[in-house]
């Protein structure tokens, strides 16, 4: 862990666990200030997908799936779909809508 001149604290591979943290400034006058706090660092859990989609679809039909998924981090989540399903026309956007026309 360290700590540049512009007081930006940097530590590029933190271990898990509580870690207590002590931070000093100094004006070079004999004034110092110290702040204390404790650095939970922890692992990230993989996002979940909780919804269930419909496995059939008439032919004609456009084929729709609300992609449910949470992550327990409270992490941004995105969502694509593999090579395959793009290249067969199927689109999923960023709000986790699954669409494909079945022709």
């Amino acid at each position: 862990m360290v700590i540049d001149n512009n007081g930006l604290i940097t530590w590029n591979n933190p271990v898990i666990g509580n870690h207590k943290i002590i931070v000093t400034a100094s004006d070079g006058q004999g004034g110092i200030v110290a702040q204390e706090f404790t650095l939970n660092t922890r692992t990230n859990n993989a996002p979940t997908i909780t919804s269930t989609p419909k496995t059939q679809v008439e032919v004609g039909n456009t084929y729709r799936y609300d992609v449910i998924a949470k992550d327990i981090d409270g992490d941004s989540l995105t969502y694509q779909l593999d090579d395959v399903s793009k290249a067969k026309g199927i689109n999923i956007d960023s709000l986790a809508v699954l669409k494909h026309l079945i022709e």
